[in-house]
């Protein structure tokens, strides 16, 4: 099953997080909608049951006048659409106008308008009213309740108007008719909605007289006006989810395309980077800190992919390097393993026979040995240093006594090729490991009697410089040529111009001595004007 994306999981939980907010709000709102119109139909019915327990009082003592008591309910069922119960003091049923919606039909009777009775006010007419049962037809009813007001007949000009109640889910319609003018059968009336109980409010109110308690009346209400306000709030609560929803997805969208395109962004370098693509970036703000942290994270990224790029070039170098490294090597051992076997193959011979060429062969057999195990040492020397292995035994030492001491044994030589070796004294200190420096110091001084002729001069020397003491070693050579200046510190490189002997190792060793001290070696030179071999070391103040 494939996982959803980071971008839809954004949206989902937009949309979720959306949903539940408006229903957790909805459910209070109705919850509070609930309870209060709840209350306020309490207080209603309250009021109302008080008014007609203040009526009742006069038809239940001293005998109860249930035909009174029956018109009470049925007006009061009827003006406040409820269900009116009229109890005795022990509880025992008196009258009922029935559910809600029993009572529903009122009779209006009025006399035509008379002068006398016209006032500031405008005409006052006297009304006599009754309720009478659906089962019962209009002229039966208006024949029991003329019979009832001692009437034989209504007056021909008296307006006799039945009053019908037609509930509906939002209140009841109120329908004027006259009397005669109906029919025998009452029109058919729309049922009232089923309302649920938990909508259904009754209280109930005792019947005082003076301080004693002669009956109750109770209330019921079960308001289709409430059940459709809840109805109404509960279908807005649920497009309001429906909106909030819709709005909660195109919010997810639009954010989730913010965070997953640079995320995608970076993907798609991670995944350059994994064909081979080292120089794959992540796009970034030109300019500025970075936004938020995937912004942070691309510029990692970056950092890192930088890091990768440049340490897979150091070692495409390193591994181009050592081919030349070997390729070189096996170049210079070549010479002497070659001088060796000739030389064994002619002691073989006849030659060997003959001591004074068996003397010579062995002596130059020696040279070459002595070579070989001049190469092979510095090759291990030089790869220690080079991978940080090599211990350095670091103490304070005087500059100037480790310049005399490495040019004490080039004296001699400089003496018999006619070369001026001076050494300048110089007060410097440096923490270094003398028997390496010495070694440096050696290799340039004797690389500078290499290439100086006779009657030239060599200058072993020292100065200080931004913190370093610089070890000088000038001569008035042939120099170096600028073609050649670059290569000099790399291993087995000879000038093109240079025929001079030598292995190509020296020179090598000077730099790896000086970087592993935390230095650098140098070449300052010009064609036919001498050179300036050196090594820049951290200095120690005297």
């Amino acid at each position: 099953m494939r996982a959803l994306s980071i971008r839809w999981r954004l949206v989902l939980s937009y949309a979720l997080l959306a949903v539940l907010t408006v229903s957790v709000v909805g459910a209070l709102a109705l919850g509070l909608i609930r309870s209060n119109l709840a209350q306020r139909e309490t207080e209603l019915l309250t009021m109302n049951a008080q008014a007609v327990a203040r009526q009742a009082a006069r038809s239940i003592q001293p005998v109860s006048n249930l035909y009174r008591l029956q018109q009470l309910a049925d007006m009061a069922a009827f003006l406040g659409n409820v269900q009116v119960r009229i109890l005795d003091a022990g509880g025992n049923l008196l009258v009922d106008s029935g559910p809600r919606g029993a009572a529903d039909r009122l009779m209006w009777i009025a006399p035509p308008n008379r002068p006398d009775f016209i006032g500031a006010g405008g005409p006052s007419p006297w009304i006599i009213a009754g309720f009478f049962s659906r089962r019962m037809t209009y002229p039966e009813f208006e024949a029991r309740l003329l019979e009832a007001l001692g009437m034989s007949e209504a007056s021909p000009n008296a307006q006799i108007m039945v009053v019908e109640r037609l509930p509906g889910p939002y209140g009841d319609q109120f329908v004027f008719s006259e009397l005669r003018k109906q029919a025998d059968s009452p029109p058919t009336q729309p049922a009232a909605p089923a309302l649920a109980d938990a909508m259904r409010a009754q209280v109930r109110v005792p019947v005082e007289l003076g301080s004693a308690i002669i009956g109750y009346v109770e209330l019921s209400s079960a308001s289709a006006l409430n059940a459709a306000t809840l109805q109404t709030a509960q279908r807005a609560f649920m497009l309001a989810a429906l909106g909030a929803t819709l709005l909660a997805v195109l919010a997810g969208l639009w954010v989730s395309r913010g965070l997953s395109a640079p995320l995608l962004d970076l993907t798609a370098a991670a995944t350059r980077m994994a064909q081979g693509d080292l120089s794959a970036r992540a796009p970034m703000r030109a300019k500025g800190r970075p936004r938020d942290e995937i912004e942070q994270l691309a510029g990692r990224f970056n950092d890192m992919a930088t890091k990768l790029e440049s340490s897979f070039q150091a070692l495409s170098a390193e591994r181009d390097a050592l081919r030349r490294f070997i390729a070189d090597a096996s170049h210079e051992l070549r010479t002497p393993i070659t001088a060796l076997k000739m030389a064994n193959e002619l002691l073989q011979g006849p030659a060997g026979d003959d001591p004074t060429i068996r003397a010579e062969f062995l002596t130059q057999n020696a040279t070459q040995l002595a070579r070989l195990e001049w190469i092979t040492h510095n090759l291990l020397d030089l790869s220690r240093l080079d991978a940080g292995i090599a211990q350095l035994e670091l103490a304070e030492h005087d500059v100037a006594e480790l310049l005399a001491s490495a040019a004490r044994p080039f004296a001699q030589a400089a003496e018999q090729k006619g070369i001026r070796l001076v050494v300048h004294s110089t007060p410097l200190v440096v923490r270094c490991d003398r028997a390496r420096i010495e070694i440096a110091l050696s290799n340039l001084i004797e690389n500078a009697l290499k290439f100086t002729p006779a009657g030239g001069r060599v200058e072993v020397c020292a100065e200080a410089e931004g913190g370093h003491a610089r070890l000088l070693v000038r001569d008035t050579g042939i120099g170096v040529a600028p073609e050649d200046r670059p290569h000099v510190f790399e291993r087995f490189y000879r000038g093109k111009n240079h025929r001079a002997d030598g292995s190509g190792l020296g020179l090598a060793i000077v730099k790896s001595i000086a970087q592993a001290h935390g230095g650098a070696a140098f070449v300052e030179s010009k064609p036919g004007a001498g050179s300036t071999f050196g090594i820049a070391l951290p200095m120690t103040a005297r």
